[in-house]
């Protein structure tokens, strides 16, 4: 995960570490379905983090504001 705080260059970094590790052409596991759909949801989270206009509308949904405890962390790709 990264903090709700975190930064363009956090964000990218913790998504290109976990493409890496789930990405159909390199997912190493049994369940290459489940492996596929794991990527596109990390994916998913990617492109609405790493907008700043979807971000903002994605932290609104979430409640989410400027007195909010920085210890918080998203997580991409969530189960």
């Amino acid at each position: 995960g990264v903090s709700v705080r975190a930064t363009q260059p956090e964000i990218k970094k913790a998504y290109m570490k976990l493409a890496l590790v789930w990405h159909p052409d390199k997912y190493k596991g049994t369940d290459k379905a489940g492996g596929e759909e794991r990527f596109k949801s990390i994916s998913v989270a990617y492109e609405a983090l790493s907008d700043p206009r979807s971000r903002q509308i994605h932290d609104a949904d979430l409640g989410i504001n400027e007195d909010l405890d920085t210890k918080s962390e998203f997580s991409f790709g969530a189960r």
